[in-house]
């Protein structure tokens, strides 16, 4: 009743306000009907907004209405969704005691639109919304791993992050992320826990750090009989930092990596 009055309140005074008081922590247990009454006013008071409509996606999952929810996803380009979530991360991050804790909504979009989820947190950290290692810590929570274990989708987090333009600083650590998840992966035979957004033809296409696909990769590839689609794409992808033509990458990652996976694949 309390969080009911606070809403009304700013309904009043500031309606633009009005989704984000009810992204807030102190709003999470606000009834979900009071709260999509106040959004469905702001929309016939012509206050409607991309905030508005991801809101209301956010408070029709607490409704239990997926009808609703979907309705509200698919009257926006995925771009001006992703926007929206810069204007208000809370939609989809909270911090409860220091924590990161995924939303609701969040942990929707990883089963019904990833790829959505990725553009989302990327233009999260490209906006300073969110550090890098908050965005690592969110995927992980996210897919219920622990810290050592690092879940396909924060993968696609960071292949996404290679294909952005970001400073040289944070490609350097980037590759050795991606390095050591790949052979991580080609050693194990271990394949991702779910489908990768992006394949290594995508990247070729999409990133200027990734080159045309060296012959020794199709020689490997073709010399292991039992090597499947997962372990043929790891491989491929495998070759991106070592593409780089950076000196800094020619005398300490490119030894070190192709060393690494002579070792693993002997």
């Amino acid at each position: 009743e309390l969080a009911a009055k606070v809403v009304q309140m700013f309904y009043v005074a500031e309606p633009k306000q009005v989704p984000h008081i009810l992204c807030s922590p102190s709003m999470k247990n606000i009834n979900p009907l009071t709260a999509m009454s106040y959004l469905r006013k702001l929309d016939t008071s012509g206050f409607s907004s991309i905030l508005v409509t991801l809101t209301k996606a956010a408070v029709a999952l607490k409704m239990g209405d997926l009808d609703m929810h979907r309705n509200e996803m698919k009257s926006h380009s995925e771009m001006k969704l992703v926007c929206g979530f810069i204007l208000e991360p809370r939609l989809l991050i909270q911090q409860r005691k220091g924590q990161i804790v995924p939303t609701e909504l969040a942990l929707h979009l990883k089963e019904t639109q990833p790829g959505l989820l990725v553009a989302s947190v990327l233009g999260l950290q490209k906006n300073n919304k969110i550090g890098i290692e908050e965005a690592d810590s969110f995927f992980k929570v996210l897919c219920a791993k622990d810290e050592d274990t690092i879940p396909q989708l924060l993968v696609d987090f960071w292949e996404a992050q290679l294909v952005a333009c970001l400073p040289d600083v944070v490609l350097q650590e980037l590759f050795f992320k991606l390095t050591s998840q790949y052979i991580w992966r080609l050693s194990k035979r271990q394949p991702p826990d779910t489908t990768p957004l992006r394949t290594s033809e995508d990247l070729i296409n999409a990133c200027s750090h990734y080159g045309l696909i060296y012959p020794w990769v199709h020689v490997v590839i073709s010399s292991d009989s039992l090597a499947d689609k997962n372990y043929t794409e790891d491989l491929s992808k495998l070759q991106l930092p070592l593409f780089r033509s950076w000196s800094h990458f020619q005398k300490t990652l490119l030894p070190a990596s192709v060393s690494m996976f002579c070792v693993v694949h002997a």
